[in-house]
């Protein structure tokens, strides 16, 4: 087995996403590994005027600034762990971004926080950590909130 050198971690900046990478540091000091944030925006539709039925542009923007700045303060919340930690952002969907990303940074594993949703609310809400884990390259650790 490879020495794992490259942690990548997506967040969403909910609580299940920052145990997420509270463990990911962990493994990091254990194995001297790197981490690298991921959070993705999902594509945003333009086309309506705002506040018809989809944000506009102008939303969208603010959505991207927005998400800039959290991921700038975890990664300055985190600086005392001594672990390299840098950050993507990305548009796209989610699970797909997470897997590009994997593959394009050479990640040796992928440590995701997940809700837990089961039945319906997980089929309205998405599966990101499922489909995940289904199609990635590299293990995938799965992280709830209360298991950190």
């Amino acid at each position: 087995m490879e020495p794992i050198k490259t942690i990548l971690v997506p967040v969403d900046f909910d609580q299940p996403s920052e145990a997420a990478l509270d463990t990911a540091i962990r493994f990091a000091k254990n194995l001297g590994a790197t981490i690298t944030l991921l959070h993705v925006e999902p594509f945003n539709l333009t086309d309506v005027p705002e506040g018809v039925f989809f944000e506009g542009p102008n939303a969208s923007t603010r959505a991207r600034s927005d998400a800039r700045a959290e991921l700038s303060r975890l990664v300055q919340s985190k600086a005392e762990s001594g672990i390299t930690i840098t950050s993507e952002l990305r548009e796209g969907i989610a699970w797909d971004e997470i897997l590009g990303a994997a593959r394009r940074l050479g990640a040796d594993l992928i440590v995701m926080g997940t809700h837990g949703r089961k039945g319906l609310s997980r089929g309205l809400l998405g599966g990101v950590a499922e489909q995940v884990l289904r199609s990635a390259h590299v293990p995938v650790m799965t992280i709830r909130a209360g298991d950190a």
